[in-house]
């Protein structure tokens, strides 16, 4: 509701908030999308704005050959990019300094998502399973997933000695910080496939399919990823 408010008052202010409703037509929406996409925005955000303007137009009571005319985005079935075995080491050693190699060990031996991740706190990590707590997850839901001894011992160079219960944050980043991690160190290695895409959501996914490969219980990787 919150999105659709936004929106519906950017283009409003756009297409001049003088105008009447019923006077508004595709080509306002044309010229609102064509600016978003001028500033950057991707083709999934256009899309759900064409679809949240139609349904505006609609209830403006806008003519329906108007409502028509509005440009209609189609999905494009994406390959799901992640890492194969074979690469997840040629990744790790593309690592350039401490905090890249905290940062992508972390994510591949964990399966935490971009804003888990930035999130955890020192007192999260619990070296003697070793497990990683993750705290108020996505849905507001605590799960616990395995970490790496390397991922451990990599989190030590970077941030200094791990204090238990402490509630200093691992990594002081933001998901866009880590997203520009990732790219920067999976764009040093040559892929297979030449696979574009790499984020940390597909590094997430690699994670998966690593424990799918080496015969994890389905279940325990539901576990690990906070799935219900």
């Amino acid at each position: 509701r919150s999105t659709a408010t936004s929106l519906v008052g950017r283009f409003v202010q756009y297409a001049k908030p003088e105008t009447p409703t019923r006077a508004l037509r595709a080509h306002h929406v044309d010229s609102f999308l064509r600016e978003l996409e001028r500033g950057g925005n991707a083709e999934s955000s256009l899309r759900m704005t064409a679809s949240i303007l139609r349904a505006f137009f609609r209830h403006a009571g806008a003519p329906s050959r108007e409502i028509a005319r509005i440009r209609r985005f189609r999905s494009k079935a994406k390959q799901k990019s992640y890492l194969r075995l074979d690469e997840i080491p040629q990744v790790l050693t593309a690592c350039a300094n401490v905090e890249e190699a905290a940062v992508l060990r972390t994510l591949l031996s964990s399966g935490v998502r971009a804003a888990e991740l930035c999130a955890i706190r020192s007192g999260d990590i619990e070296p003697a399973g070793p497990w990683l707590h993750v705290v108020a997850g996505k849905g507001n839901k605590d799960r616990r997933t395995r970490i790496s001894t390397a991922a451990i011992e990599a989190i030590g160079r970077y941030h200094g000695t791990l204090k238990s219960g402490s509630s200093k944050r691992v990594f002081p980043l933001t998901p866009k910080q880590l997203r520009v991690i990732v790219a920067r160190v999976c764009g040093r290695v040559k892929l297979t496939d030449a696979r574009i895409g790499l984020t940390p959501h597909a590094l997430r996914r690699s994670f998966g399919v690593a424990l799918i490969k080496r015969d994890v219980s389905i279940y325990v990787i539901k576990g690990y990823y906070g799935h219900s």
